[in-house]
């Protein structure tokens, strides 16, 4: 719950505390659990809920791109830690409902079908979160993602 939370909101400090939330509100609230998705879909709900309504509180002030130096991938770490430090601002950047559907996605590596639970969205919507977001990812970063030849 703490690498969604950290990925959303992307303050270490507000990550625990939105992840202990997330736990004592799950605790708190498991006799209402019906079981109709699996545990952790229940929790990456609160977790995720959590975050949208902490990012939605917070003031907007979106920080510019240009500001990191991105070169092409590099073999040391230094390079690896500033192309993540990117991503991560990249992922920022993009609006709550897009960031939260990425997180989860490539984040956490959950189906589109448990995003759509998680998000209370239906599959085409979260399909539409998801490479809307990519897109915006692609344009920030200056990539372009090509759909994949089978």
């Amino acid at each position: 719950m703490y690498n969604i939370a950290y990925r959303m909101v992307a303050s270490r400090d507000e990550a625990q505390d939105l992840a202990q939330d997330a736990f004592v509100r799950a605790f708190a609230a498991m006799r209402r659990f019906r079981g109709d998705c699996s545990f952790r879909t229940w929790i990456c709900r609160i977790v995720t809920r959590l975050c949208v309504d902490a990012l939605r509180a917070r003031p907007r002030r979106p920080q510019p791109l240009e500001s990191f130096e991105h070169s092409g991938p590099g073999g040391d770490w230094t390079q690896e830690v500033v192309n993540r430090q990117v991503l991560e601002q990249a992922v920022a950047s993009l609006p709550v409902h897009y960031r939260a559907a990425i997180v989860l996605r490539h984040g956490e590596g959950l189906s589109y079908e448990e995003i759509g639970r998680i998000l209370h969205l239906p599959l085409g919507t979260v399909k539409t979160h998801i490479k809307r977001a990519r897109t915006m990812l692609a344009r920030h970063l200056g990539v372009s993602f090509e759909k994949r030849q089978r």
